[in-house]
């Protein structure tokens, strides 16, 4: 059995330190989860166990109630 989260850190580890490489890997996230990808993250960090990620605040992360959705960020 693959280890999808496992390939997703490696990858990471490959990515974070080149130029643009944290935003393409955040990009590429984003179309894999496509709620995740309505919201713009960053990943800023990824460690097994922990992860950081940001994004910038503005209507086009937001539904019509102003909110942002649930399940976007909880991806």
């Amino acid at each position: 059995m693959i280890d999808t989260l496992q390939i997703l850190r490696d990858t990471w580890d490959r990515m974070r330190d080149l130029p643009g490489g944290r935003r393409a890997l955040s990009k590429f996230v984003g179309t894999m989860a496509p709620y995740t990808g309505t919201i713009s993250p960053e990943i800023l960090e990824l460690e097994r166990g922990f992860s950081r990620v940001q994004r910038m605040d503005g209507r086009g992360g937001r539904n019509h109630r102003t909110s942002i959705h649930a399940v976007a960020l909880m991806n």
